[in-house]
């Protein structure tokens, strides 16, 4: 583990991007005696979790702690840094879609939005999305492990009630309040910064 460690010091991995993840103790047995298991020696597991801010290094810190050792590769995730501009953007534009919505309906049916009741948010940002990498031996090659970020989105889903009056068009005659939930769901992409 210090040659992965020194490994990622090298490729200028801050020590406070690299975290112990999990750490374990288990015992080797050999059951061929008839008499049960022996216990024949211990197999310790020590992995790490590391955060690469620089998506472009990604495929070659892979590849130095492979080099260095390390024996497996569990698991690779892309997450954002900060997601909350984008998370508010999103909001007002959901909002927006929500009236949008909810004009539409009350322009067929001869009425006109009026003030807003209630507006409440049913989901935030979408969990970070995992990438599933093969649980094996590996090995470095020459070439850099080619890794692909893409994009990654942040969902904002609200149930808006509006108020509805008479237009001045049509025999409509509402009740002095009438709420229409007007269910929007709106998607924004945002660059993400990778988890390895």
């Amino acid at each position: 583990m210090d040659k992965v460690l020194s490994a990622l010091d090298e490729a200028d991995i801050a020590r406070r991007d690299v975290r112990t993840s999990m750490l374990s103790l288990s015992p080797t047995l050999d059951y061929s005696s008839d008499n049960g298991p022996r216990v024949t020696g211990y197999q310790a597991l020590n992995s790490l979790s590391v955060t690469v801010r620089d998506l472009a290094a990604v495929g070659k810190v892979i590849d130095a702690a492979l080099a260095a050792g390390a024996s497996t590769l569990d698991s690779l995730e892309f997450t954002l840094e900060d997601g909350r501009a984008a998370a508010a953007e999103a909001r007002s534009a959901a909002v927006a879609d929500a009236f949008a919505r909810a004009s539409t309906i009350a322009a067929a049916a001869r009425a006109r939005v009026g003030r807003v009741i209630a507006v409440t948010e049913g989901s935030g940002m979408d969990a970070p999305v995992p990438f599933s990498a093969a649980r094996m031996a590996l090995k470095a090659q020459d070439a850099s492990t080619p890794v692909e970020a893409g994009t990654q989105e942040i969902s904002v889903a609200l149930r808006a009630t509006f108020e509805i009056t008479a237009s001045s068009v049509g025999s409509l005659r509402p009740a002095p309040y009438c709420p229409h939930p007007s269910p929007s769901r709106h998607r924004l992409s945002s660059a993400s910064r990778p988890s390895a």
